[in-house]
């Protein structure tokens, strides 16, 4: 009889058994979050274009379908924009400073074919070269809103459609 209240208490999940002192693995949303502030650092301090805190707070307001995407070269970002199949509403394009300006402009043109036309008249791309000290890190880093898919307005089927190939 003393056996048939027995509890077997077994945690798998190892979090359970760090001590709370231990580091816990990042996750993917911490990583990002890194990159991004360190995209930002980068535009206001490292930057052969001035940028002001409040030209990239005016930029970011909508955070809804924004992605960050780093590449080696110019073609891998443009492929990478490309394969959205959505339209851009905004950019912050960082070139490191192995590259002159020219790159920048050059990345600008092969990007703006997939920006909406408010981002490409409305002034809603921000970029920069950064100086000597950023020499050996990714070349091009960018961060980009897409327009929200839209909802396409299906017609409802009548209830009298019927396939052709049922004979009556």
């Amino acid at each position: 009889m003393d056996g048939d209240f027995d509890i077997d208490f077994r945690v798998e999940d190892e979090s359970f058994w760090k001590k709370p002192d231990e580091p816990s693995e990042p996750d993917e949303s911490d990583v990002l979050g890194e990159k991004y502030d360190k995209l930002f650092h980068d535009l206001l301090h490292h930057n052969l274009v001035h940028l002001e805190k409040h030209d990239i707070e005016q930029l970011v307001t909508d955070v809804s379908n924004m992605s960050y995407y780093e590449s080696e070269t110019l073609s891998e970002l443009v492929d990478h924009v490309k394969c959205r199949n959505r339209k851009i509403k905004w950019i912050l394009l960082f070139v490191n400073a192995d590259a002159a300006m020219s790159k920048v402009i050059e990345a600008i043109e092969a990007i703006k074919l997939y920006c909406t036309e408010a981002c490409v008249n409305g002034g809603k791309i921000l970029c920069g070269s950064g100086d000597a000290s950023l020499k050996n890190e990714i070349k091009y880093r960018i961060l980009y809103a897409v327009e929200p898919v839209e909802k396409e307005k299906s017609e409802p089927e009548s209830v009298y459609d019927f396939p052709e190939d049922i004979p009556f």
